[in-house]
């Protein structure tokens, strides 16, 4: 014969099913699926920007060298990863509203990057500085909407990882 306990567990059960099948959490794990390349296309670019910056100030690298690395490996990775960000979709809309701050800081580095390249081929060191500050403030903006999201990510276990591995 049933108890007391026993009919309230079956009574609560259906509660229970409705909370873990939170549509969000779905979401959010999807979410986190879709984006998981687009980081490692994030993450490669870094690791070139990195590399770049360590040639720097290797005389033997050549600022020609350099500028056509630049212009052949980071200019292309950084329109790849602005034009994939912008392939992910969510249904949720505070979500997707974070997902657009995050697409779009990452166009306005890309588009920071081509201002770095315009600015190096004309020989202009105020275009050139102005296209680093312009870069900063990508980089800011999109540490802020990783902060977002993944704070919103966080309340259903998944988070975005700026630095996956590949």
């Amino acid at each position: 014969m049933p108890t007391t306990r026993d009919a309230i567990a079956l009574l609560a059960l259906p509660l229970l099913m409705a909370c873990a099948a939170d549509p969000m959490a779905q979401e959010a794990l999807d979410y986190q699926s879709a984006m998981a390349p687009v980081m490692t296309q994030n993450a490669a670019l870094g690791a070139e920007f990195l590399e770049m910056a360590t040639k720097l100030n290797d005389e033997s690298f050549g600022p020609d060298r350099l500028a056509k690395r630049w212009h052949r490996k980071v200019l292309p990775l950084s329109e790849e990863v602005a034009s994939s960000v912008n392939q992910v979709s969510t249904a949720d809309a505070e979500l997707s509203a974070r997902h657009q701050a995050l697409g779009q800081a990452w166009q306005d580095r890309a588009q920071a990057y081509t201002e770095i390249d315009q600015a190096w081929t004309a020989g202009d060191p105020s275009a050139m500085d102005q296209a680093f500050q312009a870069n900063v403030q990508a980089k800011l903006a999109e540490e802020a909407a990783l902060a977002d999201l993944n704070a919103l990510l966080g309340a259903y276990g998944v988070a975005l990882d700026p630095f996956p591995e590949p």
